[in-house]
């Protein structure tokens, strides 16, 4: 009757494996001239095999091939790169538009209650309610906001 058992697995550093083996063998005789009657044989081993010149040298043809893959994936990063850095400027560029956009609205609202100002003020100067100088501020402020339109417009 035999009995055996073992295990193996490898090892995540160095390439190498692991192994433990049981094996047990009981031998039954009706022999009258036996020492011993069942004799038992256990034996227990363990080994470490570890590959020492595994990839040691390799011919010219794996290295090419080696080569190829290690060029291949820093294209591939590169490649993520570019596409990475595109995306980035594609969106910085909206952005950019965007505030493009609403300032030359703000401008333009800017110059349009500026405007307002300056007529509200010359009829009150006319009526007698305000000085003639507080239309000439309103003025002023007309054409700051005519000039921030148009700087506006130019980005």
């Amino acid at each position: 009757m035999t009995f055996n058992g073992g295990i193996a697995q490898s090892v995540p550093w160095g390439g190498g494996s692991l192994s433990l083996a049981l094996n047990n063998f009981k031998r039954t005789t009706t022999s009258n001239n036996a020492l011993f009657n069942p004799q038992f044989n256990s034996n227990l081993s363990f080994a470490y095999v570890q590959p020492l010149l595994r990839n040691f040298r390799i011919d010219s043809t794996r290295q090419q091939l080696q080569v190829s893959k290690i060029n291949r994936d820093i294209s591939d990063v590169q490649l993520r790169a570019t596409i990475t850095n595109t995306l980035s400027n594609v969106r910085n560029a909206y952005w950019d538009y965007v505030f493009a956009v609403q300032s030359v609205e703000v401008a333009t609202k800017s110059v349009t209650l500026a405007e307002q100002l300056v007529k509200d003020n010359q009829t009150r100067v006319e009526v007698g309610t305000m000085a003639p100088i507080d239309v000439v501020q309103a003025q002023s402020q007309a054409a700051t906001a005519r000039q921030n339109l148009a700087v506006a417009q130019q980005t």
